[in-house]
């Protein structure tokens, strides 16, 4: 809830949220013509360390194509708010005049599947630009790009419908908003619980995945209907994302309070190095291996000067590899037979 999340320290992003803004990221660069496409951005880290590679550049540019194939405005970006209470930043949205047709696509790079279908995510985006539009607008169309997750309507979904459904789910929306806000308002676990940063700290939550723990594990058998089939696979899947949920929430506070100094029992913290990065100054890189550093945009990667034929000697030694957040992890029996012996 968002009351709850508020008073919470801000988290460090997990490995798939900097991959997936790293994605944003090379998309933006190629649709507000900051690079011709995406494979010029090959070997260049984002500001939060993750690394472009070929596949990365290669999905993200199937995503920019399909987008400009439709024609229109394309606006990338740009940070839109709904109310006072609600906003945030759409992957990219167009306009397209002659059909009259909103576009809002949301890049999403990871694996588990995302419905374009009453989209919260995307519906709250469109309605705040639907706001600010002079254009006529007859049909809103919301899409989910997904290039790495399996799915029977493959990997961009969409779902048409018309402006005044979309205000009226958002009006939805914002009702829910004003109630999470009341001070008398009550937890109630769900799926939406997959991506609450107060899933840590939340009772409500960690109860009901108890409680589904001593359902999972009924030692009685027996042969399942079709219905009863389809409601094992809807009660499977919310349990799933709860404890998912829970699981996220609790190793980015135990990583927190052990880099902080806490003991943790049988958890240690694994050191991570994120990609190399120059040490050195453009002007001094360029002087020691007589090769232009840059690629446009920015100062290319160690690994990209070496693929241009520097000396990777010289290279190792203007560069650097930084840490990045460390892995948590689970010790192994040794570990307790080492404090047994007091070592």
């Amino acid at each position: 809830m968002p009351r709850f999340a508020a008073s919470l320290p801000e988290e460090e992003p997990s490995d798939p949220a900097r991959e997936g803004t790293c994605a944003a990221w090379v998309a933006e660069m190629v649709l507000i013509g900051q690079v011709n496409r995406a494979a010029d951005m090959i070997d260049l880290s984002h500001e939060n360390g993750w690394l472009v590679d070929t596949e990365m550049a290669y999905h993200v540019q199937g995503y920019v194509d399909r987008l400009r194939s439709r024609g229109g405005r394309v606006i990338a970006e740009q940070f839109v708010r709904l109310n006072e209470m609600i906003g945030g930043t759409p992957d990219a949205v167009a306009v397209v005049d002659e059909t009259g047709t909103l576009y809002g696509d949301d890049l999403k790079y990871g694996f588990s599947p995302v419905d374009p279908y009453r989209n919260t995510q995307v519906a709250i985006y469109l309605a705040a630009v639907l706001a600010t539009l002079n254009t006529p607008i007859n049909k809103i169309v919301i899409g989910i790009y997904q290039p790495r997750s399996m799915h029977p309507q493959g990997i961009h979904r969409t779902w048409e419908t018309t402006p005044e459904e979309l205000l009226s789910f958002v009006e939805w929306i914002k009702a829910r908003g004003n109630e999470c806000q009341d001070p008398n308002s009550i937890a109630t676990p769900g799926t939406h619980c997959e991506y609450c940063p107060a899933a840590g700290s939340c009772v409500a939550l960690t109860q009901s995945v108890y409680k589904a723990f001593s359902v999972l594990t009924e030692t009685r058998q027996m042969q399942l209907t079709g219905p009863q089939l389809a409601r094992e696979l809807d009660f499977i899947n919310q349990v799933e994302k709860m404890l998912k949920a829970r699981k996220n929430a609790i190793e980015a506070e135990t990583t927190e309070r052990m880099k902080g100094g806490d003991y943790v029992p049988g958890y240690g913290l694994e050191p991570r190095l994120g990609p190399r990065k120059f040490s050195a100054s453009p002007g001094e890189i360029a002087v020691a291996t007589g090769i232009n550093p840059y690629s446009e945009p920015k100062l290319c990667t160690p690994a990209e000067l070496e693929r241009r034929g520097a000396n990777k000697e010289v290279v190792q030694r203007m560069s650097t590899r930084p840490h990045i957040q460390p892995k948590l992890t689970r010790l192994g029996d040794n570990h307790y037979t080492r404090l047994f012996e007091g070592k």
